[in-house]
């Protein structure tokens, strides 16, 4: 290792609120925040930048800090021959998502957390990029002590093989927006072409689909390494599954089967909490069986939408549901318990570690089980739980089901009835020992767009379950948005300690408007529709490209950063385009406003090439590609709460395949009789044509069911 002078400025993280960056407060290496001055402090010293990128809730970044930055040794080495800058990636998406871009770009690999990139100090650009390093050496592992020491001699060396490096990252950067421009091959707005690419789309997706354990990818694929492969939820896909239930046709039947299938496995699996309720965010092996601990917001809120459509289809379908509802209402159970914030609005994350061992908040001796249950519930939880095998994680028990509950129930000689109040008996016994302790560390930050995706997701609990207390939720996290985020006509990313900071990206204000779509349908009030139409007056001014179509993640006036992208792919969150242009085609027939349906037009055409290449990965804005050929019918209703039977009635029948908006007869945005409606009517329109008003829910009906129906 070169022989530097240390650095001369201690870490600054102390005054910062991020609880990722709290963490890192009392390591000796002199953490600095992004920023131009820490850049110009590495120009000055001739170092190359360690550039860091986690969250509070991850566990390989409190590894890494536990390991190498709280090690006195390796803070002398980062301190001497590296500035070192930390990012909570909740805070700044932004960075992140232009850093692991360059991950894979350099890699060849997509990233995760840590993230860990060597950045040249003048252009910003990465030359070295990985994620966790290890303190001790481990087979074909590199540890963190030796990259530091070879990237140090590395960028001194000023080597061509350097300046190639970064050549490489930005040249890939002007390969993707080339490969974005647009090209020949613009989608046709016709129904043919979106039946062929929702077909594309299922095929491309259950070819992937691994039908032995449910998810995607081979049940028994591993690493190179010998480990069983991690897996993910991938709710996006599975929402693109339950698009064809209820089809005849055989091939996108079985595509909603797998989707069914996979929400049962998970459900039963270690991936629920089944005590506490919420998901963790992936799995470490192929059947579901033991996860990594964290508990993400923005994940649960994407589950429990995909959970409550599969209810709804399979109450349509008279199918069996209870594992769904018992999923959906334990996300919910679990935002109410650990997460809701005094002021109505949900934190971020739940710590992955607790005691310093990951998981050790959710594990149970069999004796601590099995202490305060009858002999009654000590049978059913035996065997629902197989408590009479061997400990399955670090010689404890992380619960998971071995049987379905109706399973269960049947072999132990109870009905349904007296199985359930017995099996709920005993997991309110469980979380009363549980609730003893006190919770892993809770994440308190107010990110805009986890909330907004879980606005969403209450919104559609609330209007396809007849949910109230989904509905309260939601209206609750709605406001507090509204109030602390939403100032001077733009919006904020984080509440943090009684402040609203950073500029909101893409991603925040489409998602609210996703969400406030759902909630003017819960409920209307002017004030939620005004902040729609602001918001959507906001993203066409700050980040729509108008040259091109589409919409790029940060706004025209934010800080210059080495790329500038424009997110197409749904992946662990959903796209901040197809949400755009969704939300958009939708606003456009609500508010009788071309202009937005001219915008969601451009954003399709613009990603045409990429959306006919993999269909599969956009799954949002093959919605919005379909909506732009075929519009959700609109049904507006006019009157008082009578109405609501009419709506909810609606909603048991067509779910999310409409809109559903009861008016007020005092709105002033939206005042019933500019549609011609008069109190207790309800219109129907597709597109920009509406039929005549109706004054009965019968005649209602028949003429949505037509209009569906010529629509196929």
């Amino acid at each position: 290792m070169l022989n530097m002078p240390a650095l001369s400025i201690g870490n600054v993280l102390a005054s910062e609120s991020s609880l990722h960056l709290q963490q890192h407060a009392s390591s000796k290496v002199a953490w600095q925040v992004w920023g131009d001055e820490a850049f110009a402090l590495a120009i000055q010293l001739q170092r190359p930048v360690l550039l860091s990128i986690g969250y509070s809730a991850c566990h390989w970044c409190q590894n890494m800090l536990r390991e190498s930055f709280l090690d006195d040794a390796t803070a002398v080495t980062l301190n001497a021959n590296f500035v070192c800058i930390k990012v909570d990636r909740e805070e700044r998406p932004d960075l992140d998502d232009v850093y692991q871009i360059a991950h894979q770009l350099l890699t060849g690999q997509p990233g995760g957390w840590p993230l860990t990139m060597f950045l040249c100090p003048k252009t910003r650009l990465p030359f070295i990029a990985g994620t966790y390093y290890p303190k001790t050496a481990a087979a074909g592992v590199m540890t963190f002590e030796m990259l530091l020491s070879r990237v140090s001699v590395f960028y001194q060396s000023k080597t061509k093989e350097f300046s190639r490096l970064r050549t490489q990252v930005r040249r890939g950067y002007e390969g993707l927006h080339a490969a974005l421009s647009p090209g020949s091959h613009s989608l046709q707005m016709n129904a043919r072409q979106v039946t062929g690419l929702r077909e594309s789309a299922l095929a491309s997706l259950l070819l992937d689909a691994d039908t032995y354990e449910g998810g995607f990818g081979q049940s028994l694929a591993l690493h190179s390494n010998g480990a069983s492969r991690v897996k993910f939820p991938m709710p996006l896909s599975l929402q693109r599954l339950l698009f064809s239930a209820g089809s005849r046709d055989q091939f996108e039947a079985g595509a909603a089967q797998h989707a069914f299938f996979t929400l049962s496995k998970m459900a039963h699996g270690g991936l629920q909490d089944h005590v506490g309720g919420g998901f963790f965010r992936y799995a470490t092996d192929s059947e579901w069986q033991i996860p990594h601990f964290e508990k993400l917001l923005g994940d649960n809120a994407l589950l429990l939408s995909v959970y409550v459509r599969a209810i709804f289809l399979c109450e349509s379908a008279a199918l069996p549901q209870d594992v769904f509802e018992a999923a959906a209402r334990g996300i919910v159970s679990w935002l109410s318990d650990s997460m809701l914030s005094p002021d109505g609005a949900f934190y971020s994350a739940l710590n992955a570690d607790y005691n310093n061992l990951e998981g050790d908040y959710y594990l149970w001796d069999k004796s601590l089980l099995l202490v305060r249950l009858s002999a009654t519930e000590k049978s059913l939880a035996a065997r629902l739980f197989k408590l009479d095998g061997s400990p399955n994680f670090r010689g404890k028990w992380h619960l998971i089901k071995s049987m379905a509950d109706n399973e269960a129930f049947e072999a132990e000689d109870h009905t349904w009835v007296d199985g359930r109040a017995i099996l709920n008996g005993v997991k309110s016994k469980w979380l009363n020992i549980r609730q003893q302790t006190l919770l892993p560390l809770v994440d308190t930050k107010i990110l805009c767009s986890s909330n907004a995706l879980m606005i969403s997701a209450l919104s559609e609990m609330a209007l396809m379950l007849n949910d109230s207390n989904s509905a309260r939720l939601a209206q609750s996290a709605s406001d507090f948005l509204m109030k602390n985020l939403w100032n001077n006509k733009r919006l904020n990313a984080v509440w943090q300690s009684g402040d609203a900071r950073f500029m909101g990206g893409l991603n925040d204000y489409v998602y609210l408007m996703d969400a406030l779509m759902l909630l003017l349908q819960v409920q209307w009030r002017d004030s939620d529709y005004r902040l729609l139409l602001n918001l959507a007056q906001a993203v066409l001014e700050n980040f729509e490209d108008e040259d091109e179509g589409g919409f790029f993640s940060t706004a025209h006036d934010h800080e210059s950063l080495i790329h500038r992208d424009k997110p197409l792919v749904d992946g662990a969150l959903p796209s901040g385009n197809g949400v755009a242009a969704k939300v958009l085609v939708r606003l456009a027939h609500l508010a009788a406003e071309p202009h937005y349906f001219d915008s969601a037009l451009k954003t399709v055409q613009w990603a045409g090439s990429s959306i006919q290449k993999h269909a599969q990965l956009y799954h949002n804005l093959l919605v919005a590609h379909e909506e732009l050929v075929r519009p959700l019918p609109l049904v507006l209703l006019s009157g008082e709460q009578t109405m609501r039977s009419w709506q909810r009635e609606i909603y048991q029948l067509y779910g999310d395949r409409v809109q559903c908006f009861l008016l007020p007869s005092d709105s002033e945005l939206h005042p019933p009789a500019a549609m011609g409606l008069e109190a207790n009517q309800g219109l129907v329109c597709f597109g920009n044509h509406c039929l005549s008003p109706r004054n009965d829910l019968a005649s209602l009906v028949s003429q949505l069911q037509e209009g569906l129906h010529s629509m196929r």
